[in-house]
């Protein structure tokens, strides 16, 4: 963990909508949606996101979907639509 000013925080993050935490993550991997199989016998849930901008709408959603086990998370993009 790394303390930084509110300035390098938010040249980190590329924001001032950081809410004052920036995390650097590595990449999961990319399939395209056609890749999936959808064909199992007992259905699936697919999450998908688009234009989420508050970090706290984004974190309820991944908590409450993790419980239902998802086959897949499709996010486009994240931000703000026209962004």
């Amino acid at each position: 963990m790394e303390y930084l000013a509110p300035e390098d925080l938010r040249q980190a993050s590329g924001s001032d909508q950081h809410q004052g935490v920036a995390m650097r993550v590595s990449s999961l991997p990319l399939d395209d949606l056609e890749s999936l199989d959808l064909t199992g016998t007992g259905g699936c849930l697919l999450v998908i996101l688009d234009s989420i901008v508050d970090p706290h709408n984004l974190g309820a959603i991944v908590r409450t979907a993790h419980c239902v086990a998802p086959m897949a998370w499709w996010c486009p993009r994240i931000g703000p639509p026209g962004q």
